[in-house]
């Protein structure tokens, strides 16, 4: 192919009866292929990396398996195995693979299908077009991020968010998360983790998270909270961090801070259990976004 791009752009377009030397720069061969083929695969790379809801907060999961492709050997990779090298990253890529967004994402797209494949069973995805490999070993990832309006930084913590909730407000927290998940963040459900946590010490598993493992902890604040087992263990492991402005509190109709109580002077958002449940967790959804991309940008900025 780029024996062809170089012979094209040196003027050769018929067999040289003397050998003749091609002088045109390698980049420029591999620059202008690029060009080309860019018609074929652009949209290709952008609707893969945006995933299923076309969102482009959290933590990019899409658009890093993209990178992770471009510098395999083979063009393929092994879920676990990417898990295993990226733990910080382990959460978001498990919930995209395990949870059928990767195959719904791939399944939607024709244009991605003559590409890219998803095996759910052995949890490799693969390239099956070598054109397309090509492109990905030679795109300028960092333009193609900022282009796209993605900030790929080096995370600091497995979770973005920790979901801390009674047992009587359930809803709310499992929509809340599905929320979240719609903008790729990485988010601490107790449910979504059923498997890791089953048959292990519950107190070692949780207490990590909550201290250290989430950027915030989320806290749905009712009647109910103060007087459960499990939710009094959870705001112990966080109360360090209202210091570090890292707790988000979601207050109930039926509960108000008393001036005794950390949650007093801090803002907060309101939640009425008698609303729509999916409608006010996606509405606080899109506030966490937006304070994370506001927290990112802040950061980037020092």
């Amino acid at each position: 192919m780029l024996c062809k791009e170089g012979c094209i752009l040196g003027n050769i377009t018929e067999t040289q009866t003397t050998l003749t030397t091609i002088t045109t720069p390698i980049q420029r061969i591999v620059d202008s292929k690029m060009e080309e083929i860019a018609r074929v695969f652009e949209n290709v790379l952008q609707t893969f990396a945006v995933g299923n809801r076309n969102r482009r907060g959290g933590r990019a999961p899409y658009l890093r398996l993209l990178i992770w492709l471009s510098t395999s050997s083979n063009g393929s990779l092994q879920m676990d195995a990417v898990m295993a090298n990226y733990p910080i990253l382990r959460a978001s890529i498990k919930q995209i693979a395990e949870k059928g967004y990767l195959t719904q994402l791939i399944n939607k797209s024709e244009t991605i299908q003559k590409v890219m494949y998803y095996d759910e069973n052995s949890k490799i995805l693969a390239i099956e077009d070598p054109k397309f490999i090509f492109y990905l070993q030679n795109k300028d990832w960092e333009a193609f991020a900022k282009g796209m309006g993605f900030r790929l930084v080096d995370y600091q913590t497995q979770y973005d968010f920790a979901l801390s909730f009674a047992g009587e407000k359930r809803q709310f927290a499992e929509a809340l998360f599905h929320a979240l998940v719609t903008y790729n963040y990485s988010v601490f459900y107790d449910r979504n983790n059923s498997a890791d946590t089953i048959g292990k010490d519950l107190k070692k598993y949780f207490t990590p998270i909550y201290t250290s493992e989430a950027t915030y902890v989320v806290v749905f604040m009712d009647a109910n909270y103060p007087k459960k087992v499990w939710t009094a263990f959870e705001s112990q492991q966080f109360k360090d961090r209202f210091g570090e402005n890292a707790v988000i509190p979601l207050l109930f109709e039926d509960f108000a801070p008393s001036p005794l109580d950390p949650l007093y002077s801090r803002g907060y958002e309101r939640i009425d259990s008698r609303k729509d449940v999916v409608t006010q967790m996606e509405h606080i959804a899109s506030i966490l976004n937006r304070k994370m991309i506001d927290e990112k940008s802040n950061n980037s900025e020092e």
